[in-house]
């Protein structure tokens, strides 16, 4: 996997309560992979549909090539939207049940027909994604964020709250994908506590595909939250992303090809690498006090 000594940091920027910059390390991931949107087009060959669980969605893939679902990406539906748990590579010629939660609540009880699902520009808020978040903890959180955001539908949607919310000033201060860039950590200060997020991928390729998705999820949840970035140190973000040296946690069962391995401490994220080579990171600390 990505050699963590190689990985560095760019410039902080600051926008409120956000402190962010880009990350860098040398591709590291090689396969040619499409991304989930990319396949989605392929109707013909490429679905997305309801399973016999709510908690999964059942995926057809009869491409000659290998699908990555990131981390968070979500899926619009007739039913409800939901996200990914976990990051995930879908092999060419599969046919798997992907595990999901729900990114609105009450979509089955107005009347949502079962069906396809299509694409979407999201990946959910940091705070709901990496590692295992349950259900409920899911749509509280997505709760909280949608009535601060003032951005409430009937069904508590986390993608409606999202394209109604604007975010530009956050999104230009994590900037457009740099030559060399694989990812993002970021601090977010939350009164006297700092929340710190990471992404980060095997290839620059895939982190420039799905860097608008993720900036404005950064963005999303840096609005949500009050507090001043200028606390926020080049130090406590190398010391965050430095905290996957020390990093515990278990291989998890999945769906797709590779390894999946969740973090438990002392952060919360997961790990996909696919034949010993990074595919994706997300880490998450709830918090450090200042």
């Amino acid at each position: 996997m990505i050699d963590k000594g190689a990985i560095t940091i760019g410039n902080i920027a600051r926008c409120g309560s956000l402190a962010v910059a880009p990350v860098y390390a040398s591709d590291d991931f090689r396969e040619d992979v499409l991304m989930l949107d990319k396949a989605m087009e392929s109707k013909d060959k490429f679905g997305v549909k309801e399973s016999g669980s709510v908690g999964k969605l059942y995926i057809i893939n009869r491409l000659d090539d290998k699908v990555f679902i990131a981390c968070g990406a979500l899926v619009e539906g007739a039913s409800q939207n939901r996200y990914s748990v976990y990051p995930s590579l879908i092999m060419p010629h599969s046919n798997v049940e992907l595990p999901v939660n729900c990114a609105e609540e009450r979509q089955g009880l107005l009347g949502g027909h079962m069906g396809r699902y299509g694409r979407s520009p999201t990946i959910v808020m940091p705070s709901i994604r990496g590692g295992e978040v349950s259900q409920h903890d899911t749509w509280n959180r997505i709760m909280h964020t949608t009535v601060i955001l003032n951005r409430l539908n009937p069904t508590r949607d986390y993608s409606y709250a999202e394209k109604h919310t604007n975010v530009d000033d956050y999104i230009e201060a994590v900037g457009p994908p740099r030559d060399g860039q694989v990812g993002i950590v970021a601090g977010i200060r939350d009164g006297e506590r700092t929340i710190f997020y990471t992404d980060f991928f095997g290839n620059q390729k895939m982190l420039g595909e799905l860097h608008p998705k993720l900036a404005k999820s950064f963005g999303i949840v840096a609005r949500v939250h009050e507090g001043n970035a200028d606390r926020v140190s080049t130090d406590d973000l190398v010391s965050f992303l430095r905290s996957i040296e020390a990093a515990s946690g278990k291989r998890k069962d999945h769906v797709g090809g590779g390894e999946l391995y969740v973090i438990e401490s002392p952060v919360k994220g997961s790990i996909l690498a696919y034949e010993d080579r990074t595919v994706q990171v997300t880490m998450r600390q709830d918090w450090k006090q200042n």
